[in-house]
């Protein structure tokens, strides 16, 4: 507080010498000056003027006085240096520019004049007169200049004024401010004292509350030294530990608290307290452990301590210690609990599998058997009776699948993926339209977006979902009317894109009350109504819990009598150039004669084996049929087959376990095998195709479905016709030919320049993968199978699919085999891939690498 006085007086003392100093250099300006010289300019033009026009009027004969010329002179010189004590005036008061710029004007032109009075020698009048008129229009700026400066000298002296004002102001504030602050601290030094008083009552009582709380404590509170004996402890410690200070001071912790299996763990545990080797922030944080009481009974405790000094400056460990015996009873409750609600779920899980199973098992029957039923041969009651029977059917199925899509979301994870928003909604539009025409509505797509073609980041499979279900829904409740689906890509900066979709109708719109409730399961805009458009009451759930996946709001706009508009917003990332890479699809589309071929048909339910055989031989294929995968692979083993279909789902052996022994060895380990399922989890295939199986079918199978199916596999087996079996150890063969003006086409020029570069890298990855054969080399090899498909290196794509089988298998002798024909191969594709990106690009002369194929 002293300090604070003193500081005080010395701040006074030195704003007092500032305020001197700065009144002084105000007082000192020399505006008044400033004035007086430029009032002076005016005067000394005028005389330099008058004296001048007074030599020449008294001029006699022509000639002008030699006295009165020299006293003209003179007056000029007066003139001329009154110019420069202004000049020098205006330099040092810091001029403004205008007031320079009319200075400098005058300057020149009295600089001009001076020349004339040098240069004239002569006392003609004639040449005279014409210096005179020079001198006469200066009137005007001389006049101009001694306006502005003296307006300049006065505004200046203004300022200074009002400078030594505001100084004297601030002088004023600063008193008042270093009084009130001298005031206040004589103040603050009488309450400090009144606060010292009263802070040492408030520690005596501070003191007794904790003497209290520590004695009234339900944690035991128990203060050693740092060799763990015992200073001091409360009463909880006591009833806690079942014995009395008396009988637990002076002895150690170790000997009557810790359990004799944990004590060499408290002895290093307080070991390294002691020598600093934990911190004490993570000694106070509470550990579980356990502690005993007097009579040797072991209870669960939380501990915790800290290190302190006592009144001495010694140190002392404090510990609290809590007996958790209740809490730890009730988490092993929770525990059992969890333990049976996991069970429970899996349960759940699967009696969903096993009702897919078995609901869509039978499904696949009735609509297989309606599609089989021949209805030329029908009367027209008959064939109205089996369309509304497969209507029925069709309806069933989806309301099943409407089920199992709601479980589905629930409890699985979608990984994220790069796809074109774009892409996918018009392919569902495309696919709607019919639906739409069906009821007199026309439906339409809207994009906007300089990025809409563009691939992004994202989660397809629930946008799928989403857009489709609120399509179909608008197609499905609106008659005679419109459908609009807008996609508006905005971009947000860093390659982030802000998605909005809208799916808005002209249908009979939805009441505010209605609104409130149709996003629930089963609920439908009119519950009570049954017909064909009324719906399940599963379309918006499952679009709102796809949207909700994807981190979007599903939201709603209707109003009865006028439509309503669906909408939600997405945040995407775009998928760079670098980070895309086109993949092959699973199979090709090309459409080609099918060719009868030897398919085994695995399937443990009669009616399924009995339906697909007659749909199958009605094709002209040879039929071979097994009920369970052990009598799969035991045909397989003995006869050779184009393709098997290998339901999933099986007794005595699955067909997934039934994929990999085929695949191992016998006559048929070559074969197309494709699996068909009816399980939930259909839609992601990934697990089933790692067990060998080259595509996946759903349940119920229709004709069409099967039909497109052995199309797509007859393209596959059509392209190896001229093939060896494929056996791992087996030399590719030439592939033929490499369109790389096809594949710009497909991916554009400098995605296919890209394509080429890397594939011919990733095959190099394989090849030393192979080499090296560490855990992750068949991953390496997956990743060349891929690229070289797309590309149009097909055999020697399935070459490397079959060596990351073998190493899959185990086989590494055999993945082995491969390795001096692959990197022969790799040598010839280097050597195309080079011919092909140095080719010309516009002269149409690629070449088609009819000379060099790859392998």
């Amino acid at each position: 507080m002293l300090g604070l006085l003193i500081l005080t007086c010395s701040a006074l003392i030195t704003t007092a010498i500032n305020l001197q100093d700065r009144v002084a250099d105000i007082r000192a300006a020399d505006s008044d000056n400033l004035g007086w010289g430029v009032a002076h300019l005016r005067v000394d033009h005028l005389d330099a003027q008058i004296t001048l026009q007074s030599a020449i009027t008294d001029a006699t004969d022509g000639q002008i006085d030699k006295g009165q010329l020299q006293l003209a002179k003179r007056e000029f010189d007066v003139f001329y240096s009154r110019i420069d004590v202004v000049s020098s005036k205006l330099a040092l008061n810091e001029a403004p520019e205008n007031l320079q710029s009319r200075l400098a004007e005058l300057i020149n032109a009295r600089t001009a004049l001076t020349e004339l009075y040098d240069e004239t020698q002569s006392l003609a009048v004639s040449d005279w007169s014409p210096i005179l008129e020079r001198i006469k229009d200066l009137r005007q700026p001389v006049r101009d200049l001694s306006i502005d400066t003296i307006a300049f000298a006065v505004k200046t002296e203004q300022e200074r004024r009002q400078d030594e004002r505001e100084l004297m102001l601030q002088f004023l504030v600063k008193t008042l401010l270093l009084g009130t602050v001298t005031a206040l601290s004589a103040f603050l030094a009488f309450r400090l004292w009144r606060d010292l008083e009263t802070r040492t009552a408030q520690v005596a009582r501070a003191a007794t509350m904790v003497t209290k709380a520590y004695e009234a404590s339900l944690n035991a509170v128990i203060v050693s030294n740092l060799d763990g004996q015992i200073i001091l402890c409360n009463a909880a410690a006591e009833r806690m530990f079942r014995m009395t200070t008396n009988d637990m001071c002076g002895k150690l912790i170790e000997n009557i608290m810790v359990p004799p299996r944990l004590r060499q763990s408290h002895r290093r545990r307080l070991k390294r307290l002691v020598e600093g080797k934990i911190q004490i922030s993570d000694s106070a944080s509470p550990h579980r452990t356990y502690a005993t009481r007097s009579n040797g009974e072991e209870f669960p405790v939380e501990f915790s301590s800290t290190v302190d000094h006592d009144f001495g400056g010694n140190p002392i460990l404090i510990s609290f210690v809590r007996d958790i015996s209740d809490q730890v009873a009730a988490e092993n409750k929770m525990k059992a609990a969890l333990i049976e609600a996991r069970r429970h779920a899996a349960a759940k899980s699967t009696f969903l599998a096993s009702m897919s199973h078995e609901m869509r098992t039978p499904l696949h029957g009735l609509i297989a058997s309606l599609e089989l039923v021949e209805m030329d041969k029908l009367d027209d009651s008959n064939r109205e009776l089996i369309r509304t029977a497969m209507e029925c059917s069709q309806r069933t199925l989806a309301q099943v699948n409407d089920v199992l899509e709601i479980t589905r979301q629930g409890e699985s994870k979608e990984a994220r993926d790069f796809f074109s928003p774009t892409e996918i909604v018009r392919s569902i539009v495309r696919d709607i339209t019919p639906l739409a025409e069906e009821r007199g509505n026309a439906i339409e797509l809207h994009v906007t977006g300089t990025d809409a073609e563009q691939k992004y980041y994202g989660y397809p499979g629930s946008f799928t979902r989403a857009v489709t279900n609120l399509a179909t829904n608008a197609s499905k409740f609106t008659h005679n009317g419109n459908i609009d689906v807008s996609l508006f890509f905005v971009p947000t900066g860093n390659d982030v894109v802000r998605l909005d979709v809208e799916v808005s109708d002209t249908g009979p719109g939805i009441s505010e009350e209605d609104q409130r409730r149709i996003f629930q399961f089963f609920e439908t805009v009119n519950p009570g109504e049954l017909s064909a458009d009324s719906g399940n009451g599963l379309g918006l759930p499952i679009a709102k819990i796809a949207v909700d996946r994807m981190g979007g709001k599903l939201s709603l706009e209707s109003e009865v009598g006028k439509g309503s508009t669906f909408c939600f917003s997405l945040t995407l990332e775009l998928v760079t150039a670098d980070a895309e890479r086109p993949q092959p699809a699973l199979t090709p589309v090309t459409m080609r004669a099918p060719t009868p071929r030897n398919i085994l048909i695995v399937d443990d339910n009669q009616v399924n084996l009995r339906l697909i055989s007659e749909m199958l031989k009605r094709q002209g294929h040879k039929i071979s049929t097994a009920t369970n995968g052990r009598q799969a692979v035991d045909l397989a083993a003995t006869a050779h087959f184009d393709i098997i279909m290998m339901d999933v789902s099986m007794p005595v052996m699955d067909g997934r376990e039934a994929t990999r022994r085929i695949q191992q060895s016998g006559k048929s380990v070559n074969s197309y095998i494709m699996g068909i399922t009816a399980l939930v989890d259909a839609v992601v295939p990934d697990e089933f195709l790692r067990d060998g199986m080259d595509s996946i079918l759903g349940k119920p199978v229709s004709q069409k479905q099967l039909t497109d199916a052995l199309r797509q596999i007859e393209d596959i087996m059509s392209d190896e016709e001229d093939e060896e079996p494929r056996v791992v150890n087996q030399t590719p063969e030439p592939e033929g030919s490499f369109d790389f003006d096809q594949l710009c086409g497909m991916v554009g020029e400098d995605m296919a320049v890209q394509l080429v570069t890397e594939t011919v890298s990733d095959v190099q990855k394989a090849i030393d993968a192979l080499e090296t054969l560490t855990d992750n080399s068949a991953d390496v090899i997956h990743h060349a199978v891929g690229p070289t498909g797309f590309i149009g290196w097909t055999k020697l794509s399935s070459s490397l699919k079959a060596t990351e089988l073998a190493l899959r298998q185990g086989r590494e002798e055999d993945a082995k085999g491969m390795l001096d024909s692959l990197k022969s191969c790799l040598l010839e594709i280097q050597k195309v891939a080079t011919e092909v990106l140095e080719a010309p690009h516009d002269a149409g002369i690629r070449p088609a690498i009819m000379d060099h194929p790859p392998h």
